[in-house]
């Protein structure tokens, strides 16, 4: 008996210190968060490519942030040690959901989430060390931190168990928009493209890369027009009105289906004006009144008196004559008014951006 219990005592030991999943870190855990690195390949070649990964399973209530955090918030850091020579990119980032906390507004990650890294290694096999943080909120916001450690051996790169997730992460990456877009020194964001209507465009958000580029928690009023809609964004601290604006553009269509866009704002006017269309009997009434008040100002009621003397004067006078006057008095005011408007409207075209203004 005692022959048998032996063998038996090492077989599970050794899969007591043996890693659970091939490709995965020992965990680090807490009532919040399990955290642990993974890898989308269980072997390493020299000069082949692969991808680590942090991944975090978020307790339910719980979040942690996207690289820019928004009002609030830090976003998860991930220290790599690698094998002498082999190089590691920048954690690729899937777009996060806004998340209101209190009168802020974050870009967070619920539910699990892994934060993906190319590492492009030199030899054969890799031992990877790493050391990682992050804050997860609720009503409260808890710093934590871990180390891992996950050992490859050299071979033929093969997916791992942990591949799937890697490809899930994939889907979750922002696309390059087929849009353009420009950004109007105030703020305005205006999208244009094919397919860009009221069926495919229920909602659309902003998330700025920029920490501050925006304020995050103000509301960003969608305007719908022909091929396109604008998002009225209220500029932050760190808005620079004559750089491009980086970031993810969400759209959400009728059916509520949402579309995570990796969009580029070039600086420049509107591509429309983002006030809803007045109805023309009101643009006319409007403007009726304000000629009213503008005839009882001081500087030009007197001159209304004026006015009045020469149409007494007229009295008597040939009337082709008078109807010749007043159609040239008339045709001279508009055609002023149309050349002003037309030199405005060349001035916005140019990307005269303070003639634009008052032409809109």
């Amino acid at each position: 008996m005692t022959r048998l219990l032996l063998p038996l005592a090492l077989l599970l030991t050794a899969i007591g210190l043996a890693p659970a999943r091939a490709g995965e870190s020992a965990p680090v855990t807490s009532e919040r968060v399990t955290a642990t690195l993974v890898s989308d390949t269980d072997h390493v070649a020299a000069g082949v490519p692969f991808q680590l990964g942090l991944r975090l399973r978020i307790a339910p209530g719980w979040h942690t942030y996207w690289r820019n955090p928004g009002d609030a918030g830090v976003p998860p850091e991930l220290e790599l040690t690698l094998p002498e020579g082999a190089k590691a990119g920048d954690i690729r980032w899937p777009a996060p959901q806004r998340e209101a906390e209190g009168p802020v507004m974050t870009y967070a990650y619920t539910g699990d989430v892994l934060l993906p890294v190319t590492v492009t290694p030199t030899a054969a096999g890799a031992a990877i060390e790493a050391h990682a943080s992050w804050l997860v909120c609720a009503k409260i916001c808890v710093p934590e931190e871990g180390s891992f450690r996950l050992d490859l051996p050299p071979g033929t790169p093969a997916p791992s168990a942990q591949a799937p997730l890697f490809a899930a992460a994939e889907q979750r990456m922002p696309r390059p928009s087929p849009f353009s877009a420009t950004l109007a020194p105030g703020g305005v964001l205006s999208v244009a493209g094919a397919g860009l209507d009221r069926a495919s465009v229920a909602q659309a958000f902003f998330l700025p890369a920029t920490l501050g580029a925006i304020d995050d928690s103000a509301p960003q009023k969608l305007t719908l027009h022909d091929g396109g809609f604008s998002l009225s964004l209220k500029p932050g601290p760190n808005f620079k009105p004559d750089a491009a604006l980086e970031g993810v553009l969400q759209i959400r269509d009728q059916g509520g289906q949402e579309t995570a866009l990796w969009q580029v704002a070039g600086p420049g006017v509107p591509l429309s004006d983002p006030v809803d269309a007045m109805p023309l009997a009101r643009v006319l009434a409007l403007a009726f009144l304000g000629g009213l008040i503008l005839n009882l100002m001081p500087c030009v009621f007197p001159v209304l008196a004026m006015k009045a003397v020469t149409i007494v004067k007229l009295h008597g006078s040939d009337q082709a004559w008078v109807r010749t006057h007043a159609v040239s008095y008339t045709l001279g005011v508009l055609v002023t008014f149309m050349a002003l408007g037309g030199a405005l409207l060349i001035a916005r075209a140019a990307g005269a951006a303070a003639w634009a203004a008052q032409a809109a």
